[in-house]
């Protein structure tokens, strides 16, 4: 049996052990569970065919993520097999000559995809991720970490921040599964900084356990006490964050984050010092906790006050000062319209541009055209036309003013703008009353096929027809399905043509003639086919799996079919049971060699 077969397996013995399955499933739902592991095989199967060991690596994370409430036992070794290629792919990369360019710092530095990885994991099992985490360290990230001396804006650095944060991010994800190994995890993670998401996590850990959070916190504002702000002046704005926290009102019944009242003081005086420090020349930390620090000292706070508004005269001039006046929400548009010939540029069509759609606001989208093109250039004025009946259009279909809203569209001559419009009011309507609106949605749709070429000349146009081909899926399965078949052999086309680009150019989303799949974009360009094929395949799962089949690279396949897997489905339903295998009856069942074809349409194993 192949491993990948030992899914179902696993699966049976599992989820035939819990009583609240006791309910007889329905047919539809054993066949959405039949479709459900054999595409899971298969897509299993297809990914040792992946040249890229960070590809194979997420596949392998994310079918430990389907499996995980269901076979935990199957889903570590899955985590286990992911951690394993993802340190390969890294390994591999810094050995490649062609990896040498700045584009492929990412895998290098082990940003990603190894983070999308391992917090794939921490969702199930945070604490084989914090493992994880250190085991796929990449050394030139562990010197980054390692050198104090390193300025904050070099690349190292910044790499080594986003290693803090992350981490951070995933000891959060821990504190729910484990919040004890997650006090632990904060502990060590403290002593290599604080950062931007310390605050959010210390609270987290304080509505677990206060007490413990106290120290934690204590110790964090130790850390960012005794920093140089004039070298590190971030360090300024997280401890604001703290005192903000600090001296916020808490609720009887919350269990928030407490500090000390001495620390509260000497965060107050640290901050104070460093906005009066001579060489402090930034608003860095200022923000809301201004008002609080005055509390504890008024005098050295007026002091910082007068220090920041002459340091804001300056550096603003009498025009920047003038511009802010008028574009302040008390100015009437008369004003604005009356001081706008003072500025210049930028700022004097800003003001116009504002005054317009002020009026526009009010009704008088007429009054605000002619305004416009009195006053400006033809070319700016039809410019700024164009994007106010843009927000006024998207302002009335929030508003629900569908008539008005699309009186407003068939005003408008850019037909790519007039397009998306068409598009967004025919989802809203659609979606105020399914039932009511189906209509009204279809008729706006096909004013905006109307606009459309019946073959795409330009990538707007490809765009354009996937975006009508999403909106039809809830009205017209049958229609988003004929136009999305449409486009796949242009889209095949463009997956070539981008493969060749960005292999030339050195991109650092491909190497060794494959796409990376771990950001969930497709490389030929168009975002949502994968939300696409998650919402039809509930309509037709055969042609969304056959849709997904039609794409030429193994990767795109790859990705593609791992949405039409129903997460859900997974834990809700016991394996199916018969007298040849745990999958039985005339559509198939588990052979010698893995699950037998369901009537799926599942392309061979091979390699592109």
């Amino acid at each position: 049996m192949y491993p990948t077969a030992r899914i179902v397996v696993f699966l049976a013995l599992v989820l035939s052990a819990f009583p609240i399955f006791a309910q007889k499933p329905t047919k539809e739902d054993e066949e959405k569970q039949r479709r459900n592991l054999a595409l899971l095989e298969q897509i299993l199967l297809d990914a040792r065919g992946l040249r890229l060991p960070e590809n194979r690596a997420f596949v392998s994370a994310r079918a430990g993520s389907v499996l995980w409430k269901a076979d935990p036992k199957r889903a570590r070794q899955l985590f286990e097999s992911s951690v394993t290629d993802l340190i390969a792919g890294q390994t591999e990369v810094e050995a490649e000559r062609q990896t040498s360019s700045r584009n492929f710092q990412q895998l290098k530095y082990g940003q990603q995809p190894r983070w999308t990885i391992l917090f794939m994991i921490g969702g199930c099992d945070a604490a084989f991720a914090l493992e994880a985490m250190d085991r796929s360290r990449t050394p030139r990230l562990e010197r980054a970490i390692l050198d104090s001396h390193m300025g904050d804006n070099t690349t190292a650095r910044q790499f080594a921040n986003e290693e803090s944060q992350n981490e951070q991010r995933l000891i959060a994800i821990a504190a729910d599964q484990d919040p004890a190994l997650a006090i632990r995890q904060v502990r060590e993670s403290l002593k290599r900084g604080v950062n931007y998401y310390t605050l959010s996590l210390l609270r987290k850990i304080a509505s677990k356990n206060p007490e413990a959070a106290v120290g934690l916190a204590a110790e964090a504002i130790r850390k960012l006490l005794e920093d140089d702000y004039r070298v590190n002046a971030q360090s300024a704005e997280i401890l604001s964050q703290f005192f903000n926290d600090a001296v916020r009102e808490i609720q009887p019944e919350e269990k928030a984050l407490r500090v000390p009242d001495d620390l509260i003081r000497e965060m107050a005086d640290k901050l104070l010092r460093f906005w009066l420090d001579k060489d402090t020349t930034s608003y860095y930390g200022r923000g809301a906790s201004f008002a609080a620090i005055e509390k504890y000292f008024p005098d050295r706070a007026a002091r910082v006050k007068q220090k920041f508004d002459e340091m804001d005269k300056r550096n603003q001039g009498p025009q920047n000062a003038e511009y802010t006046r008028l574009m302040q929400a008390e100015t009437t548009v008369e004003e604005m319209i009356s001081g706008a010939p003072t500025l210049t540029g930028y700022m004097r069509n800003e003001v116009y541009r504002r005054a317009a759609e002020r009026l526009a606001e009010k009704g008088g989208l007429a009054q605000a055209e002619r305004l416009l093109m009195e006053i400006m250039p033809r070319d700016d004025a039809e410019n700024y036309i164009v994007q106010m009946n843009v927000n006024q259009s998207y302002r009335m279909i929030g508003e629900g003013k569908f008539g008005e809203a699309l009186a407003a569209i068939e005003r408008m001559t850019d037909e790519d703008q007039k397009i998306n419009l068409l598009i967004n009011l025919a989802g809203t309507i659609y979606g105020r009353d399914p039932k009511e609106n189906e209509k009204m949605a279809a008729s706006v749709l096909a004013r905006a096929r109307s606009f459309m070429p019946d073959e795409p000349e330009t990538f707007e146009d490809i765009a354009a027809l996937f975006n009508l081909a999403v909106a039809y899926a809830p009205l017209d399965p049958a229609e988003s399905f004929r136009i999305a078949e449409q486009l796949v052999p242009l889209l095949n086309e463009v997956d070539g043509a981008n493969a060749t680009i960005t292999r030339l150019r050195n991109y650092g989303t491909f190497r060794r003639g494959e796409f990376e799949i771990s950001n969930g974009q497709l490389s030929m360009g168009i975002s949502g086919m994968d939300n696409f094929l998650r919402v039809l395949k509930d309509k037709d799962f055969d042609r969304a799996l056959e849709l997904a089949n039609r794409f030429s690279r193994l990767e795109t396949r790859v990705m593609l079919r791992m949405q039409l897997i129903d997460e859900h489905l997974m834990v809700r339903l016991p394996v199916i049971r018969g007298r040849h295998g745990f999958i039985d009856g005339p559509q198939g069942g588990i052979g010698r060699f893995g699950i037998w074809n369901f009537g799926l349409r599942i392309s061979e194993n091979k390699r592109v």
